[in-house]
C-alpha cells in the first residue's frame, strides 16, 4: 500500500477520533441540566413515594387486620430501617456521578445543550414542573389496575396448578 493511503487512513481515524471525543458532553454541561431539570428534587420526592407505596402494600399484606401493639412495633422498626436503608443506598451524592456517567454516555454535547435550551423555555420549566405530577398520577393508576390484574393473574397460577394436579392423578 502506498505511503498517501496511510496517510489519509491515518487523517480518517484521527478525525474521527477529534470528532468522537468533541461530542462528549461535559460535566458541567450535565450538572447543569441535572440541576435545571430538578433531578435532585425528583430523587427526593421518589423516597417519599416508595414510603407511602411501603405503607399502601403493608395494609394490603395486613388485609384489615388488626395488628397488637408489639407487632406494630416490628412493622414500624421495618419501615425504618428499610427507609434508612434506601436513604444511604439512593441518596443524591451517590446518584449524582452515576447519571453524569449515563448521560455522558447516551448523549452527545450538542443534545445536552438543545435539551438545556428546551428547558430554559416556558414550554420546557412547564414540563419540569408539572412532570413530577405526571409520574404520581401515573404510579396510582398503575397501583390500582394492579389489584385486578394480582388477582386475574393469581387465576391463572390457580388453573395452571389444578391442570398439574389432573396430570399427575393420571
Amino acid at each position: 500500500m502506498p505511503a498517501s493511503k496511510y496517510v489519509v487512513l491515518l487523517s480518517i481515524f484521527l478525525a474521527t477520533h477529534v470528532f468522537a471525543v468533541d461530542s462528549l458532553p461535559t460535566e458541567e454541561s450535565i450538572k447543569q441540566l441535572l440541576a435545571i431539570t430538578e433531578s435532585r428534587k425528583l430523587v427526593d420526592g421518589m423516597m417519599n413515594q416508595m414510603n407511602g407505596m411501603m405503607n399502601d402494600s403493608l395494609q394490603q399484606v395486613l388485609q384489615g387486620q388488626p395488628v397488637t401493639p408489639k407487632q406494630q412495633k416490628i412493622l414500624d422498626n421495618m419501615q425504618s430501617k428499610v427507609i434508612t436503608l434506601l436513604k444511604q443506598e439512593y441518596n443524591w451524592d451517590y446518584l449524582e456521578p452515576l447519571y453524569i456517567r449515563i448521560y455522558r454516555e447516551s448523549f452527545t454535547q450538542e443534545e445536552i445543550n438543545g435539551m438545556l435550551a428546551f428547558y430554559k423555555t416556558p414550554t420546557g420549566r412547564a414540563l419540569i414542573k408539572k412532570m413530577p405530577v405526571v409520574m404520581q398520577k401515573s404510579m396510582t393508576e398503575m397501583q390500582k389496575r394492579m389489584v385486578p390484574l394480582m388477582e386475574k393473574l393469581h387465576k391463572i397460577q390457580q388453573e395452571a396448578l389444578g391442570e398439574l394436579k389432573n396430570q399427575s392423578a393420571k
